[in-house]
């Protein structure tokens, strides 16, 4: 039998529709310093806990406005997403996918991101918790955007981030993931801005919070829970935005806050658990437990890291 060359890309991407199983490979988290991709993960196999951080450089002219986006994976299901992007040339692309607000970001005043290079901070683990703090870079004029992301176990995901500005600003921190809304506070209609993003989402509900449970169910048995620490009031939007197509509906929530400086601590459980967290904000030192655990995150004009 004569030897085929199957070492090309369309072997690649039109080869055999079905590969052989990938190896249960234990999965751990690294940085890639070129790219500015900080990864934090755990796991064996499909089923891992996955989440990478965007914080290097903005990618010309196919690039988005999302510094400190992150998407995640887990028990074998997309959950954290990024739309991607469709047909150039379609109004969706401009008005929806190469949004800020169609990211796992902060935005400003309902405003997009200006390109910018990010820069992460410190990167390890700690009491067998991993962990990453990056900073955006000027997004936006006269505001400093960090973000502190802890992988405390396969489970259980926490954020905090600061944003300090010069003046009293808008404040949104948006997060999109896969499945449908099972248990979230009553709340009163929401008009959505008429601006890039915001203007697709559907059927939009807001309230004012000091903390939040909010529960989705991602099929094939596995729900999930996004919960906002108690504290600092916090006006709270729930809807849905677009996925692969205008059709394909994704739960968003948006934590919003008028403010010059504040800390936004929340997280993310993978098992639906309420997850009982607490907070306490000095500065740029953030101070979070959960189950007994100390989680300390410094995300200081000068210092940077942390600690249990």
């Amino acid at each position: 039998m004569a030897k085929s060359d199957r070492q090309n890309n369309l072997a690649l991407w039109f080869g055999a529709p079905d590969l052989p199983a990938a190896p249960h490979r234990t999965w751990k988290s690294r940085n890639f310093v070129n790219s500015g991709y900080a990864i934090l993960s755990r796991g064996r196999g499909v089923d891992a806990t996955w989440l990478c951080c965007k914080h290097g450089p903005h990618g010309g002219g196919h690039g988005h406005p999302d510094k400190l986006n992150f998407v995640l994976t887990a028990k074998n299901k997309a959950l954290g997403l990024d739309a991607g992007t469709c047909k150039y040339g379609l109004p969706v692309r401009a008005g929806w996918y190469k949004t800020t607000f169609s990211h796992n970001v902060l935005t400003v005043d309902e405003a997009e991101q200006a390109p910018a290079q990010g820069r992460l901070r410190a990167f390890g683990e700690t009491g067998g918790v991993d962990c990453c703090i990056a900073e955006s870079g000027p997004i936006y004029e006269g505001v400093r955007h960090l973000r502190g992301i802890a992988l405390v176990d396969e489970e259980t995901i926490l954020f905090a981030d600061r944003v300090v500005c010069t003046a009293p600003r808008l404040l949104d921190i948006v997060y999109h993931q896969r499945g449908v809304w099972s248990d979230i506070p009553e709340g009163a209609e929401w008009g959505c801005p008429d601006k890039p993003g915001y203007r697709y989402l559907q059927d939009a509900r807001a309230r004012v919070v000091s903390g939040a449970v909010l529960g989705l169910d991602v099929g094939g048995g596995l729900t999930t829970s996004v919960v906002l620490a108690p504290g600092t009031e916090t006006e709270l939007m729930t809807a849905t935005g677009m996925g692969d197509h205008l059709e394909d509906r994704v739960p968003v929530v948006v934590f919003r806050r008028r403010a010059q400086e504040t800390v936004f601590v929340w997280g993310i459980s993978l098992t639906g658990e309420r997850l009982d967290l607490r907070s306490e904000a000095d500065g740029g030192r953030v101070t979070i437990w959960i189950r007994g655990k100390r989680l300390v995150l410094t995300l200081g004009d000068c210092l940077y890291g942390f600690g249990t």
